[in-house]
C-alpha cells in the first residue's frame, strides 16, 4: 500500500482522486453485477409463469348500469380459467396443457401443447365488484360488473 502511494505521488496525482476513482470503479462493478442478478431474480419471480403467456383480445363496454368485459380465450376450457377480482382490478389467467400420444403399427408420436393467457385490467372506482358475475361459453369469457348506484345530491341548506 505504501509503495502504491509513493507511485501516485511520483506521478503528481492527488491521492484522494485516485481513491475516489478506485471506489467508483468498485461500486460500479458491484452495482452492475447486483442489478443483473436482481433483475433476473425479479423476472423469474414475477414472470416465471406468465413469461410465455399471450394477452387475450378483449372488449370493454359500459352503460348506465354496468361495465362488461368480453375476453376471447381460444383453446381454453372453463376449468383452466382463474379470475381474481378486487375493487380496483381484474386479473385473468388461463392456462391449458395437453399431452398426446399416437401409436400406430409403423410409427409413434408424442406431442405436448401449452398455451396461456394473462391480462390485468384496471377498474374504475364506481363499481360494485361484490355483485359481479362471470359467464364462459364458446371460448369467450364475459364479466359483468354493476356500477354503484349513485344517490342524487341534496343541496345543503346554509343557516
Amino acid at each position: 500500500m505504501v509503495r502504491k502511494i509513493q507511485k501516485i505521488r511520483k506521478r503528481g496525482e492527488d491521492l484522494f482522486d485516485v481513491i475516489k476513482k478506485d471506489l467508483n470503479r468498485v461500486f460500479n462493478n458491484l452495482t452492475r453485477n447486483v442489478d443483473k442478478h436482481v433483475n433476473k431474480t425479479v423476472e423469474n419471480v414475477l414472470y416465471k409463469t406468465k413469461m410465455d403467456f399471450k394477452n387475450p383480445r378483449l372488449d370493454i363496454t359500459q352503460n348506465e348500469k354496468n361495465v362488461e368485459i368480453n375476453v376471447s380465450l381460444p383453446g381454453i376450457k372453463k376449468k383452466d380459467i382463474i379470475l381474481n377480482l378486487t375493487k380496483d382490478r381484474v386479473e385473468i389467467t388461463a392456462e391449458h396443457s395437453e399431452f398426446r400420444k399416437q401409436k400406430k403399427p409403423t410409427s409413434y408420436m408424442e406431442s405436448q401443447e401449452h398455451m396461456g393467457f394473462y391480462r390485468v385490467i384496471t377498474l374504475p372506482s364506481d363499481l360494485d365488484v361484490d355483485n359481479s358475475e362471470a359467464k364462459f361459453s364458446d371460448e369467450n369469457l364475459k364479466l359483468i360488473i354493476p356500477k354503484i348506484k349513485k344517490k342524487p345530491k341534496k343541496p345543503l341548506v346554509i343557516r
